[in-house]
């Protein structure tokens, strides 16, 4: 114990000493993320990152990665790099790492991953390693508030005016306990929720209006409502930037609008750039550095693109958009915490589609790789659990919601009723 503890000193003093030469080069092997590696983690949670991982030598090459605390890395799955894991010239596999809340530092983890060379003894070689770029390297922090064990879900009941407030089932993620608030004066189909959890605004239709309203974190209670009448056009999208500093909404064009953090009160609204026909989902990246718009309609007809943008963190201006074709009638989406899976509603003509897509995200922001999950009635908005581990889709034309489970590899299954008694229900948040 004791010689293999020495031998382990031994070489994080010389990869230390070493790797200062080696980063100024080509890298040997290549390390490229896959999802976001800016990650915070709860004590009781984790959150997987992955990368990908390239030999860029001329051999064949035994790899394995220095260990972390706070770290797991998942050796199992098609393309999943093993530990060793074995590369010849050019070949990938993908590092599947998983930050445990559990297990990391006070501090969190905030450099690697290292991958070296294996020689003989099963040890890493200090003089044949890499890692990924300053800026792709692992930046997770521990937050030391734990995800709570059940959920609040908000619903927007589109028909009558109302807001269903229930607790959203950890384990089996039912929805139980249901109330309803009086109805609202003016016409509402989406919402969003502040992630301090003190305002929910709400919007939608022909109303052309944002209602900002006071809101619980304890049982989800809406107060003090306030109606902030606007001069754009129907709004049928709504959504938060990363740092809860901009306010989006689905109009004709996208809009942007500058929020107080404190007081919730926002301003300044204005066209966000392109004209995106009839948008509806909206959800960013964790960098604020790309956004993903469902475009519901085009010409009267049932869309088929989902709109990937760039956004200027500064003024959170959209530009050099790029369609993504092959849906059918994207509305409703949002992206897993990795940040490595989309998950579209597709409404379909006349909201008669029954389909979600999953999507990969690539390290370039776009989607590819995308299949379908069936199953569902008219589907239109999409929200996740806290945990991460269930999707809750709203079923426009019916009375009830879906609940599906979103398994280690990011797709989902097991799709089934999470509740009912809900009228055209529309808008959803888990928190």
């Amino acid at each position: 114990m004791f010689r293999n503890t020495t031998k382990l000193c031994i070489f994080f003093l010389l990869f230390t000493v070493t790797y200062q030469v080696l980063s100024s080069a080509k890298p040997k092997f290549l390390l490229i993320p896959q999802t976001s590696t800016k990650v915070d983690v709860p004590k009781n949670s984790s959150v997987l990152i992955k990368y990908k991982v390239t030999n860029q030598t001329t051999f064949t090459r035994t790899l394995t990665m220095i260990p972390i605390a706070g770290i797991r890395q998942i050796t199992t799955g098609q393309g999943v790099c093993a530990n060793p894991f074995t590369l010849t010239p050019n070949s990938s596999c993908v590092l599947h790492l998983d930050a445990l809340g559990s297990t990391l530092p006070p501090n969190g983890v905030h450099q690697g991953p290292v991958v070296c060379k294996v020689k003989t003894g099963n040890y890493p070689d200090p003089f044949l390693c890499s890692q990924a770029a300053a800026n792709n390297q692992l930046n997770v922090t521990l937050i030391n508030q734990p995800l709570p064990t059940s959920s609040i879900a908000t619903i927007v009941n589109f028909a009558s005016r109302t807001v269903s407030i229930c607790i959203a089932n950890k384990d089996s993620g039912l929805l139980e306990s249901c109330t309803n608030t009086d109805p609202f004066s003016t016409e509402i189909a989406v919402l969003t929720i502040s992630k301090d959890g003190k305002y929910a605004y709400l919007s939608g239709g022909e109303s052309k209006s944002v209602t900002v309203c006071n809101h619980d974190v304890s049982d989800g209670a809406l107060s003090n409502c306030k109606i902030n009448q606007l001069n754009f056009g129907s709004i049928f999208g709504i959504a938060l930037n990363p740092g809860n500093t901009k306010l989006y909404l689905g109009a004709e064009p996208v809009v942007v609008c500058d929020r107080n953090q404190t007081s919730g009160v926002f301003s300044g609204c204005k066209p966000a750039g392109p004209t995106i026909s009839k948008p509806v989902g909206i959800a960013f990246n964790d960098s604020f550095t790309k956004a993903y718009i469902g475009v519901l309609e085009e010409n009267s007809d049932a869309g088929t693109e989902v709109a990937v943008c760039n956004v200027n963190q500064n003024t959170g201006m959209l530009f050099n958009c790029t369609f993504i074709p092959g849906f059918n009638g994207p509305a409703g989406i949002v992206l897993n915490i990795a940040k490595s899976k989309a998950y579209i509603a597709n409404a379909g003509n006349d909201f008669t589609g029954n389909q979600i897509s999953v999507c990969d995200i690539q390290p370039t922001g776009l989607l590819s790789n995308c299949t379908r999950i069936g199953g569902l009635v008219s589907p239109i908005y999409i929200a996740l659990n806290p945990q991460a581990t269930k999707a809750y889709v709203s079923n426009f034309n019916a009375d009830f919601v879906s609940v599906c489970d979103i398994l280690g590899n990011g797709n989902l299954a097991n799709c089934i009723q999470a509740g009912n008694g809900f009228n055209k229900p529309a808008g959803i948040s888990i928190n």
